[in-house]
């Protein structure tokens, strides 16, 4: 009896090892739906809006469990993005774009994981290069 007690302790510590060292522990992984894009310094919501800006907003991200994610929205599908990189730590996360280098967010999960938001880092702009408003975008998990 004392075997199989050992024996059913161990099965079960292992159960909960491979639990926890799942994709559970990654919060990113999973389908996100952008619901809102809002700017820092005047609080107007610019997605969704009335008006066309003719700014095209990446309104869904997959984050795959290998540290890759595609993003894509109505007028690029997912198809028209290579898989890229990403990382996080704390509460940071980092993107490796193919086309355009990193990009570094602070990032804030709630709602039991099921909303992100992503709040970019500002930096030193180029020389001559218009700075964009910062806008706060939030995703809901779909999938």
């Amino acid at each position: 009896m004392k075997k199989l007690f050992l024996f059913l302790s161990m099965l079960l510590a292992l159960g909960l090892a491979c639990a926890c060292s799942s994709d559970e522990e990654n919060p990113f992984v999973g389908e996100w739906q952008l619901q809102e894009v809002r700017y820092i310094d005047s609080g107007k919501i610019v997605y969704p809006s009335d008006e066309n800006d003719g700014t095209i907003w990446f309104d869904h991200i997959i984050f795959f469990p290998n540290y890759e994610y595609k993003k894509y929205c109505e007028d690029m599908p997912m198809e028209d993005f290579p898989a890229m990189t990403y990382s996080y730590d704390h509460d940071i996360l980092t993107v490796k774009l193919v086309e355009s280098g990193y990009y570094s967010y602070k990032y804030e999960i709630y709602e039991k994981g099921n909303l992100l938001r992503l709040i970019p880092f500002v930096s030193d702009m180029n020389p001559g290069v218009v700075p964009q408003p910062v806008a706060i975008r939030t995703f809901k998990k779909i999938k």
